[in-house]
């Protein structure tokens, strides 16, 4: 039981730490497969459920959301969507 109770307040910290990353839209001349490769790479995400996002976005016209472990990855990562324009904003809980 105690260690039920210490695995799920680690667990519970951990998800407090993370930060989330809005995707809500692209600009023309958006780089669709370096943006994958960037999710891939930098958000941990497989090259499956990148696309998939990828996907949403593009082609559903969705806002779209990634969790990631801290603040100054979620500034790299939006940083380098960005450059490849793709629009977005970091939330904070």
């Amino acid at each position: 039981m105690a260690n039920q109770i210490k695995e799920s307040i680690q667990l519970q910290i951990k998800q407090e730490e993370m930060v989330k990353i809005i995707f809500d839209g692209w600009e023309v001349g958006m780089k669709k497969i370096p943006f994958v490769k960037l999710l891939n790479e930098r958000a941990s995400l497989s090259l499956t459920d990148a696309k998939k996002l990828k996907d949403r976005l593009v082609d559903g016209n969705e806002i779209v959301e990634i969790k990631v472990i801290n603040e100054n990855l979620a500034k790299e990562i939006l940083k380098e969507a960005q450059k490849l324009k793709v629009k977005g904003k970091i939330l904070f809980d």
